[in-house]
């Protein structure tokens, strides 16, 4: 592999608590009217509103650092991070933002973690 590009969700991140639970629940819950219609378009899943939401949780629970952390020890690739700004369907710009800092700090990390020759430095994001 000559390098990684993360998007979006692959760095370690303890964003999930039980407040932002209760959120992703509530957004599916709201959606699921609409999402037999969407289906045969192939815009929503085949799963109910519940199975979706914890789905959605799982990520949050997989994208913490205790997790995620011990697979960027053994990164030895370039990387970059592809993240999005501004607010989204189900956040806001102010929940976005807060990704971002931590990256420097894992770049910071990987760099310190191995050796020079060996793992090219990970980049922040542009």
């Amino acid at each position: 592999m000559l390098g990684a590009v993360l998007v979006d969700g692959a760095q370690p991140y303890d964003w999930l608590d039980e407040a932002m639970e209760q959120r992703i629940r509530k957004l599916f819950k709201r959606l699921a009217w609409i999402r037999p219609l969407l289906r045969p378009f192939g815009l929503a899943p085949r799963m109910s509103a519940a199975q979706q939401a914890e789905c959605n949780i799982d990520v949050g629970r997989i994208a913490r650092a205790r997790e995620l952390g011990p697979v960027w020890d053994t990164m030895i690739v370039p990387t970059r991070y592809v993240l999005a700004s501004g607010s989204s369907f189900g956040s806001k710009a102010t929940n976005r933002s807060e990704f971002g800092p931590a990256l420097p700090a894992l770049s910071s990390a990987i760099r310190t973690s191995r050796s020079a020759p060996r793992c090219p430095a990970a980049t922040e994001p542009s």
